[in-house]
């Protein structure tokens, strides 16, 4: 008897709630902030590519030098060896760099979308919020209005902790 009432408690609770739904493959898609940084990361990879490549060409000389003497001594064949080390550590540096650069943006991005979602939530007095892709069915779609708030950021300051904490902090 007291499972019976504890699950339609359970179930009551879950009617009076209000679901949001958002698609986030087409909020994320349709930032316009994304192409920005989108932009600026395939920047932040040609100037780290042209880094390389100076390094690249300025080894291959040294190399080409080296190479056209007859007899390279050990020490010429050492230092080509640590040059072309310390090549493939900037190389595997410059990744690391780039990945990181990479998801920072990313995380920009959703930090962005979760903030704006949880606002236009906030204001269409949903009690939970779910990614369509974790929802069969039902729900308020508020897909589009999240990401028009993205895409005018008159709209919502994201940056703004203040209108965070006045609006929905009790």
């Amino acid at each position: 008897m007291n499972f019976l009432l504890l699950f339609f408690t359970i179930f009551s609770a879950t009617l009076a709630c209000d679901i949001g739904v958002i698609d986030s493959n087409i909020i994320f898609n349709n930032y316009k902030k994304k192409d920005t940084l989108e932009k600026k990361l395939e920047n932040f990879k040609l100037l780290q590519e042209q880094q390389l490549l100076k390094e690249k060409n300025t080894l291959l000389k040294i190399e080409e030098k080296i190479l056209k003497k007859k007899q390279p001594t050990s020490k010429e064949k050492n230092n080509l060896a640590k040059l072309e080390k310390k090549l493939e550590e900037k190389t595997a540096e410059s990744q690391k760099q780039i990945d990181i650069q990479q998801q920072e943006y990313l995380s920009e991005l959703q930090r962005d979308i979760s903030i704006a979602a949880l606002i236009i939530g906030k204001e269409e007095d949903l009690d939970i919020l779910l990614d369509r892709s974790a929802l069969i069915y039902g729900g308020v779609d508020i897909t589009n209005k999240v990401l028009e708030s993205l895409n005018n950021p008159k709209t919502i300051p994201l940056d703004s902790t203040k209108y965070f904490e006045d609006n929905f902090i009790n």
